[in-house]
């Protein structure tokens, strides 16, 4: 078990950890990465070292909430633990000696990156310039947040992904109940007209990263998302009351509850998000209104 020393939340949504690793922090050369799986159940995670300290026996990473992983990792706290940190990993950067001049160029998140190797190089004696891009940094890292939600709720909740709510209500067609089977061919339907809205969506938001007006238009993509997932939320919503009361093969229970569990981690970033966008978005929205999907447990359940 690794031991978090040190959490700082240094813009919303982007953390700094301190993490007590004394094998990986004395051995760390700049450039290289950890791989860390927060517990047995985790996904198994890239992330740059920032910094190191062998004499402390940590390293530090930085990391933006963008995804389940990321979002599970904000949560922890001073004093927690995580499950296995793997490193130093992969080549370090090739770095000149002496008096060479040197010029590191970072932005965003990504400035964390090249701390190391400007450590390194002002410790070997180089002539070392820094540029940091921090032009309308809020505004910028709002646009990636904006678009970081839309790429995340498109791959995981729509489509065929097994944790689409429309793929577990096609599982209503395994039971013996007609009227379900009529339910489940009309959220058929919706979900190719709301599949055909959430990929012109994705579309229109990539398109305007690629030409950066994405930030220009940050309210009107905001509010869109908010629209999207409210729709979005009202199936799972009858699901639900559907569900509750009536008996299901554990598969699609299980398969439900672990939609619950990932969906609502998105839904509380969406929510930070909000809170992070209001006065850069001049948005209306209000957090509490992307509301958290609830947990099944019927009355019964049989297996299929």
């Amino acid at each position: 078990m690794f031991e978090i020393r040190e959490k700082e939340q240094l813009v919303p949504g982007i953390f700094q950890m301190v993490i007590s690793a004394s094998r990986v922090a004395r051995k760390t050369l700049p450039g290289q990465f950890i791989i860390l799986r927060i517990d047995e159940s985790g996904e198994r995670m890239p992330l740059t070292i920032k910094d190191s300290d062998a004499k402390a026996g940590t390293v530090s990473i930085v990391f933006q909430v963008a995804g389940k992983t990321t979002a599970q990792l904000s949560t922890l706290n001073v004093g927690d633990a995580i499950l296995d940190l793997v490193g130093p990993l992969g080549n370090p950067t090739e770095l000149p000696e002496g008096e060479a001049k040197v010029v590191c160029i970072g932005g965003g998140v990504g400035t964390a990156c090249i701390y190391p190797q400007v450590k390194e190089l002002a410790r070997r004696g180089c002539d070392v310039t820094v540029i940091i891009g921090a032009r309308e940094k809020q505004l910028a890292l709002s646009a990636l947040r904006l678009r970081q939600l839309t790429s995340h709720f498109n791959r995981r909740f729509v489509g065929n992904s097994p944790l689409s709510i429309f793929t577990i209500i096609d599982t209503m067609f395994s039971t013996e109940n007609p009227k379900l089977w009529e339910w489940a061919r009309a959220c058929d339907m919706s979900q190719r007209i709301f599949d055909t809205w959430c990929n012109s969506f994705v579309g229109r938001v990539e398109s305007e990263v690629r030409t950066k007006k994405l930030a220009v238009y940050l309210w009107t993509y905001l509010n869109e998302l908010w629209a999207i997932n409210s729709h979005y939320y009202e199936f799972i919503d009858h699901f639900y009351d559907v569900a509750k009361s009536m008996e299901l093969p554990r598969e699609t229970t299980d398969q439900y509850n672990r939609f619950v569990m990932e969906y609502n981690a998105f839904v509380q970033n969406f929510r930070d998000g909000i809170s992070e966008l209001r006065e850069v978005a001049k948005t209306g929205i209000d957090p509490p209104s992307v509301k958290l999907a609830q947990e099944l447990v019927p009355v019964r359940q049989v297996d299929s």
